[in-house]
């Protein structure tokens, strides 16, 4: 009998640790205190900072049993997720979130932490601004004078927007778009935008009618980036690449001196190349370059378009008020002459299987010498 009742008084104590147990569970509280948040971007020194996205360590003491963790700006609280399993009493982590929709706003707010016993501390904590970025464009290829939505991010605090080095006519919508008007005359050219916290380019592409097929440049663009040209007959001088005085940059400079031995004279790549046309029509596509020429009224050049089997020429003469300076030019594919005779215009040249195209110098003008400079070969598909 003595042992069955000693038996009902251990229980009774052990019953009696349980509850006390329990009572003690059920009351403790706990009471956050925060001592230092940080964030791991390496590019922030400063504490209580970081930008959208952001890894954020708080450090302090009780930080476990959290129930939410919030950012306050203004009226509107925007929780973040945390994953308990990553958070411990002296250390919890969680992302810098940004979500407008919900009320994100940038700059000083507070982060708000409540706990499982509804404790709730607070600390200021600044939301950084990121560079912006331009995603695309829409539409990608606008037509001049039509507009365009540039598609971003972080275009708060915008300051200006330019297209073609020019301060651009812009609204802002939000701040992730932009509409851009683009002026008549618009031709494909970087748009930059710029913000309090620096500026982003991108190249937008204008549909101005037509494809553009370079030829030669003389500056690295094209289907020559070496320059690597000849001549023939009676344009005996070297082929000279300069930039001294050029349009923009580098341009060929090629003289006749007055030799007739062989009754003509070009100048030519060393190599063939086909700059790609897809238009079939010549009534749709010109040849346009720029040139200079540095001797009287009247010297006569020639463009030569060989397509793989026929030479086509079109000559271009310079009157007096186009001497010295550069000016542009501009010949209709349908308008050159079959077998290096401007005059015997057929109208079909192969445009698809142009490999060559040749400066000559026209001698029989008798001046000499005869000296022009030539720049942006190109050609223009309209459609």
């Amino acid at each position: 009998m003595k042992r069955i009742f000693n038996n009902y008084i251990l229980a009774a104590v052990l019953v009696g640790l349980m509850s006390a147990t329990i009572s003690c569970k059920k009351e403790e509280t706990y009471n956050p205190k925060i001592s230092v948040i940080n964030s791991t971007n390496e590019d922030i020194t400063s504490p209580s900072q970081g930008f959208p996205g952001d890894l954020i360590v708080v450090e302090g003491v009780e930080l476990d049993q959290m129930r939410s963790i919030g950012f306050a700006a203004g009226t509107d609280t925007v929780n973040v997720v945390f994953n308990p399993v990553l958070n411990s009493s002296v250390a919890v982590m969680f992302d810098v979130p940004f979500d407008e929709t919900k009320g994100s706003q940038l700059g000083t707010q507070q982060i708000v932490f409540t706990n499982v016993n509804g404790k709730v501390v607070s600390e200021p904590f600044e939301i950084l601004q990121p560079e912006p970025v331009i995603r695309l464009f829409e539409p990608a290829r606008p037509k001049a004078g039509e507009s365009t939505i540039i598609e971003g991010l972080w275009f708060q605090n915008l300051q200006a927007v330019t297209f073609a080095g020019e301060l651009a006519d812009y609204m802002q919508l939000s701040s992730t778009q932009i509409q851009l008007n683009l002026p008549n005359d618009a031709k494909p050219a970087e748009v930059v935008v710029t913000t309090s916290m620096g500026s982003v380019s991108a190249d937008l592409d204008v549909d101005i009618g037509y494809n553009v097929y370079l030829y030669n440049d003389f500056d690295g663009g094209g289907l020559y980036p070496t320059n690597d040209w000849r001549n023939n007959g009676d344009i005996t001088d070297a082929v000279v690449f300069s930039s001294a005085n050029g349009y923009d940059g580098n341009y060929a400079e090629f003289t006749w001196s007055g030799s007739t031995t062989n009754g003509w004279g070009n100048a030519e790549p060393n190599s063939g190349a086909n700059p790609g046309i897809t238009e079939t029509d010549p009534a749709k596509v010109i040849f346009m370059f720029e040139v200079y020429c540095t001797s009287a009224a009247g010297t006569s050049m020639q463009i030569q378009i060989d397509d793989g089997g026929t030479v086509w020429a079109h000559d271009y003469t310079f009157s007096a008020d186009e001497l010295g300076k550069w000016v542009t030019v501009e010949m209709s594919t349908y308008d050159f002459g079959r077998g290096y005779d401007p005059s015997n215009q057929t109208r079909d040249m192969d445009l698809a299987n142009i490999s060559y195209i040749k400066v000559g110098i026209n001698g029989w003008t008798g001046i000499v010498p005869s000296t022009v400079r030539i720049d942006n070969m190109r050609f223009h598909g309209y459609y």
